[in-house]
């Protein structure tokens, strides 16, 4: 898999409108299908922090069609990461507000 051409075609079409963009993981989902997994901030006012989970499929010619987005936010958190992916599962960490404690989720994208 050429990555290079994959997060760019992934980033070019990006619906978020992410300020900011990090992958932090890829894994194959069968069938020339990608999923993705990593970090967004909004742009201003907003400035969210926030995970993603992307997935993209490879056409017969090689080329990536455009991903289809969805943001990843653990409720009530003030920052919530996507640090890995496997298949549809996320796992990432979050922070609230009240603490300064870093804490671990899993989340499932259907």
């Amino acid at each position: 898999m050429d990555v290079v051409f994959l997060l760019r075609d992934v980033l070019d079409n990006n619906p978020i409108k992410a300020r900011i963009t990090h992958f932090d993981g890829i894994t194959g989902n069968g069938k020339r299908r990608y999923n993705l997994t990593g970090d967004w901030i909004g742009n201003v006012p907003d400035m969210s922090e926030l995970g993603f989970f992307a997935t993209v499929k490879r056409n017969k010619c090689n080329k990536f069609k455009d991903a289809k987005w969805s943001s990843v936010s653990f409720p009530k958190s003030n920052v919530t990461s996507g640090n890995s992916v496997y298949q549809y599962t996320v796992i990432g960490v979050y922070t609230v507000s009240e603490t300064e404690t870093v804490n671990g989720y899993l989340s499932t994208i259907k």
